[in-house]
């Protein structure tokens, strides 16, 4: 389970997130970003990563690591906190 920011110097989140996959194609990840989910909408996806919109309240954060922790919590994006208008 692995907490990523989106925005890193050197490498960003996903590409992170892809070089920990090859190590263990069974990582779970929380992408977090304060950019525009338009711009992380097609990896989180993609790949069935979680996200977070800084800021967020730990009740979110919270729920996310339960979600990743937990495979038959199917409640998704939205008992994190996301609105359905980021990923539209």
């Amino acid at each position: 389970m692995v907490l990523l920011d989106f925005m890193m110097p050197g490498m960003c989140g996903d590409q992170v997130y892809e070089h920990l996959k090859r190590i263990n194609a069974n990582v779970s990840a929380c992408l977090v970003t304060s950019c525009d989910a338009r711009q992380v909408r097609d990896f989180c996806q993609r790949e069935s990563v979680r996200y977070l919109k800084k800021p967020f309240r730990m009740d979110d954060l919270i729920q996310c690591v339960r979600t990743m922790h937990c495979p038959d919590n199917k409640r998704g994006y939205a008992s994190m906190g996301c609105r359905q208008s980021d990923w539209d």
